[in-house]
């Protein structure tokens, strides 16, 4: 995987910095990252998105500028300032997966993010969970919040953020309490467990299975700890 894997994946005019569209973004990040003068290509998108002291961007952006800056400079203060922002204007869920990346370096946050373990919204609470455990390391508290999830899945109540779940306690790794049941109810079902339809269903199905097969791997056994 490179540096920049995924930038073009990203509209980035339909995305704002100070002084508008940001669709000159990615030809800067490559300066920074591999051009002849990346001193310059800096210079420029700093301005853009860090303009006057202050993060500038449009709600479609949050954190996207700053992040991919961070990515490639290693400069947090404008990733920092939006993650402020957006938690100021009470819009977490905006920048819940870059708190993830972040990790313990976005420490300072984890108080505000185990708040949002029991708020009922599905992908912010899963989220949060996600990113609180990579943040603090405090795996019974994530799981708690992420095997709700499993529990629904058992029972065929499927959503999406559900799939996700179940990936967020797979990478958590083998034995997370509260889960072994549900994971083998899932296994153990004759139905086949989706969301979406057509052959989108089969590889729905397939991915959950795998995925509990790794909740329920003996880390001790290398013939069950693997993922299908």
């Amino acid at each position: 995987m490179t540096l920049l894997q995924g930038l073009d994946d990203v509209d980035w005019t339909a995305l704002q910095h100070a002084y508008g569209p940001a669709g000159d973004v990615p030809g800067l990040l490559r300066g920074i990252a591999e051009g002849p003068d990346p001193g310059d290509d800096l210079d420029d998108l700093d301005v853009k998105i860090f303009h006057q002291g202050g993060f500038v961007c449009s709600a479609a952006t949050k954190a996207v500028l700053p992040w991919a800056f961070w990515k490639v400079t290693g400069d947090l203060g404008p990733l920092i300032a939006a993650v402020e922002g957006c938690l100021e204007d009470g819009d977490a869920a905006a920048v819940l997966d870059h708190l993830a990346d972040l990790g313990p370096l976005a420490a300072v946050h984890a108080a505000r993010l185990r708040a949002l373990l029991d708020v009922r919204d599905d992908w912010t609470r899963v989220m949060a969970a996600h990113a609180y455990q990579r943040i603090t390391g405090d795996t019974g508290a994530a799981a708690a919040t992420l095997s709700r999830e499993v529990h629904e899945l058992a029972l065929g109540r499927y959503l999406p953020v559900r799939w996700a779940a179940m990936r967020y306690l797979a990478e958590l790794g083998p034995g997370t309490p509260g889960v072994q049941g549900a994971a083998r109810s899932l296994l153990d079902s004759d139905r086949r467990h989706h969301w979406d339809s057509g052959w989108r269903a089969f590889t729905e199905d397939r991915e959950l299975r795998g995925l509990a097969s790794r909740l329920l791997a003996d880390p001790e056994d290398p013939a069950t700890n693997h993922a299908e």
